[in-house]
């Protein structure tokens, strides 16, 4: 013979186990409305801007170099055409002009290099979705030390410089909002579209002119660049010494790359932080040799910035809420099984099944409340909804307004647990941990002198009668 105990116990299994299938559907739920939120981020991104990554300047000299001896002269070089000379003179005298005449680009990072960044914040709606936008003003100060020869082998009598210009790598042009300018030396130079076939793809160039070979020389530049993007705001240490300064009025920063500020100051009404880089550190001058073969995937991931987070993301406290779904329904029929033991109230398993129905609303009511209100709003109206009904159900089920009034402290209790936990990100596991120890150890003290078979022999007997 069965115990009437043990069936209700296995019936509350199998009711537990069914509601997983609702909660996962709400989980799929959440998963469909961040992927709508996230693909109007990636929409407005694609007609404003997304996000930035500023390499440079970068210092770009053309130059044609004889090797060895003097310099081929134009009939050499040119020779004019002679009908009756054989192709083989011919050929070997463009093998000598090509063996001796090289052509090529000189790419130089600065010297030196600060960068200062004031940064303004703003949000821009689709719907009900959004997407923080930001305006950065930029200044770029520095020098370029170009060295006698352009540090090439052969004779400098023999180098031929081509004008220069200066590169400057940004990955979003369409957020450029006013004409950039260079400062080169004393004079104003102004920026074109393109990087002028660089070694960066996007961008922009400023021709500065043709440059002098015959001596080590000092360039110092300065470049004003107000740019808009979205998020993400990173920077390449691309100077020998490297100094980015920068201030923002959002005040939840997560900084990124392969570099961490030596400063930060963060309050609620923004933030400040600054960088500072050697070539010892970022082994820039090795990157820029392999960039100059085609392979800049490393100068281009070597960088350092912020990214301008939100610190509630609502769907991924939504998703985390749903994992404790689970536990709720247990603690909860764990409730009213100790309630039925303890002051013989019959509760049918259908009555378990529309109190754990109601627990599972809650999460419905979380999300899609919280796409209108802030997150702590919705977690308030959510729970207040749902405590409130099932205080009105328990009311009759338990047949006390006493016992309702315990059972929705209680359950409101429990609510108020979990929002904690969900603000705990660094410590959520932990107190999780201590509150089911902690719930696990009252039961097992409140149960501690039940005789579980003496009272379902008592249950049987009722039954029987």
């Amino acid at each position: 013979m069965h115990h009437p105990l043990t069936i209700k116990a296995g019936v509350m299994s199998v009711l537990v186990v069914l509601l997983l299938i609702p909660l996962s559907l709400i989980q799929g739920v959440v998963a469909e409305r961040k992927g709508l939120r996230d693909g109007v981020v990636r929409g407005i991104a694609q007609h404003a801007t997304g996000e930035q990554k500023l390499i440079g300047p970068i210092l770009v000299i053309p130059y044609r170099q004889v090797l060895g001896g003097p310099a081929p002269t134009a009939s050499l070089m040119q020779p004019p055409r002679q009908p009756r000379v054989k192709a083989r003179v011919k050929a070997r005298v463009k093998a000598r002009v090509k063996a001796r005449v090289k052509e090529g680009h000189l790419f130089l990072p600065p010297t030196s290099l600060q960068i200062t960044n004031a940064v303004v914040t703003q949000e821009r709606y689709r719907g009900i979705y959004k997407a923080l936008l930001y305006s950065s003003t930029i200044s770029l100060k520095g020098k370029f030390s170009v060295p006698e020869g352009l540090g090439l082998t052969g004779h400098s009598d023999h180098l031929e410089l081509k004008p220069a210009y200066v590169v400057l790598g940004i990955h979003d042009v369409r957020g450029i909002k006013a004409n950039p300018s260079l400062l080169w030396q004393t004079d104003r130079k102004v920026f074109q579209p393109g990087t002028n076939g660089a070694i960066l793809k996007k961008g922009i160039h400023a021709p500065v002119g043709t440059l002098d070979a015959g001596g080590p020389q000092s360039y110092e530049f300065s470049v004003d660049l107000t740019l808009q993007g979205m998020e993400r705001l990173e920077f390449a240490p691309v100077g020998k010494e490297t100094t980015v300064t920068l201030q923002a009025d959002w005040p939840h920063p997560s900084f990124i790359g392969r570099y961490l500020p030596e400063h930060r100051r963060v309050t609620d009404q923004g933030f400040e932080a600054t960088w500072r880089t050697t070539f010892f550190s970022t082994n820039m001058d090795q990157l820029f040799r392999t960039c100059t073969l085609k392979a800049c995937a490393g100068l281009k991931e070597n960088t350092l910035g912020v990214s301008f987070i939100r610190p509630v993301d609502i769907y991924l406290q939504t998703e985390r809420a749903v994992k404790y779904g689970v536990l709720f329904v247990g603690l909860t029929f764990g409730a009213f099984f100790l309630f039925e033991i303890f002051k013989r109230l019959p509760i049918h398993p259908i009555q378990y099944a529309f109190v754990g129905l109601a627990l599972v609303i809650f999460y419905l009511l979380l999300i899609s409340l919280s796409e209108h209100v802030t997150f702590a709003a919705a977690y308030f109206m959510a729970s207040a909804g749902c405590v409130g009904l099932l205080g009105f159900y328990v009311s009759y089920l338990l047949k006390s307004v006493l016992r309702s009034v315990v059972f929705v402290a209680m359950h409101s209790s429990l609510y108020g647990v979990l929002y904690v936990l969900l603000q705990l990100e660094d410590y959520a596991l932990m107190m999780g941990s201590l509150f089911l120890f902690t719930v696990l150890a009252l039961v097992m003290g409140i149960t501690r002198k039940v005789d579980w078979y003496e009272l379902g022999d008592q249950f049987s007997a009722a039954d029987a009668k």
